[in-house]
């Protein structure tokens, strides 16, 4: 293990010239990273600023919004209500949730996988982002709507699925969402900087092309179960540590040969991704306080430098 931290360590000035490459060609005001091997953090670090004025350094403990990357901990906290035997993932999703107005043969694996084919919400362009809502009213956004196909034949991305995932929770437990998911996922595993909603202190969110001007957040009412939530770089690096297969809230790719696991995230002035290669138990996490920035391109250079470190005699 010495001599592996010994290699991280030369490798650091990699790892530091991508991630200021990529804030300097996209216009980045902040940006925390984290990546651990065998459930070990290798590697913490901030650059660039939480907050533009005053100015506020971003560190590895900034906390963010993380977006979709909230998926990951409803599906947690689903699977959660299995093992206690208070649903089965085969259910109906109508034997939850009053008035579904899709095909009853939809079930609670089919809104996991994003094999429902339940149009998502967030593309009704006449819903405010920034207005409050109930998840109830996000579902009736979308419901006069028809599926795009039969349950399980094929894939679509809808975050109407989590958002029905999280009234699911709510109904089985017995608990508004983000209590639920407080005593039953994030506190289990002493997540202290995790949470549904915004927090003091936080880091603010900036448009890429404004950054003199923070952008106005998403209300987290708009995100839900689907993408409500803060947290920041050792929280999550935690997170993955306990992740295991299923790993419901992922999407599953290869990097460099290599079977990997990630989710991303976008909300206004927020990006976010995180990343777990099962085998080695590698782990990436990348906060940004940018609007609209795909970080898979750091992510696949970070990637690199830890498979050279790693696999290296």
């Amino acid at each position: 293990m010495q001599a592996l931290l010994l290699a991280v360590l030369f490798s650091r000035a990699a790892i530091d010239d991508a991630v200021r490459l990529v804030m300097r060609t996209q216009h980045v005001a902040g940006l925390s990273i984290g990546i651990a091997h065998e459930r070990k953090v290798l590697y913490e670090r901030g650059f660039g600023w939480s907050e533009l004025g005053p100015r506020s350094l971003a560190q590895a403990q900034t906390i963010y919004r993380i977006g979709s990357l909230t998926k990951t901990f409803t599906a947690a906290a689903v699977l959660d209500l299995t093992r206690d035997r208070k649903l089965s993932l085969h259910d109906p999703v109508s034997e939850y949730v009053a008035s579904f107005p899709w095909p009853h043969g939809i079930t609670v694996e089919d809104l996991l996988t994003h094999q429902s084919g339940v149009p998502s919400y967030s593309d009704n362009e006449q819903l405010d982002r920034h207005r409050e809502y109930t998840p109830q009213q996000l579902v009736d956004a979308v419901a006069s709507q028809p599926v795009a196909f039969d349950p399980e034949k094929f894939w679509s991305y809808s975050n109407t699925n989590y958002v029905l995932l999280g009234m699911i929770v709510e109904r089985v437990s017995g608990m508004p969402y983000q209590t639920y998911l407080q005593s039953a996922v994030l506190d289990p595993m002493n997540l202290r900087n995790t949470r549904y909603g915004d927090r003091q202190g936080q880091a603010r969110g900036y448009a890429r092309d404004t950054l003199n001007s923070p952008v106005i957040s998403s209300s987290t009412s708009f995100g839900y179960a689907a993408a409500g939530m803060t947290s920041n770089v050792p929280d999550l690096l935690t997170w993955l540590a306990s992740a295991s297969e299923p790993y419901y809230g992922f999407f599953q790719s290869h990097m460099y040969g290599d079977r990997v696991f990630y989710a991303s995230g976008s909300v206004n002035g927020f990006s976010s991704f995180a990343l777990i290669e099962p085998q080695t138990r590698d782990a990436i996490v990348i906060l940004t306080n940018a609007d609209k920035l795909d970080l898979i391109p750091l992510a696949k250079s970070v990637f690199a430098v830890l498979e050279h470190v790693c696999c290296t005699p």
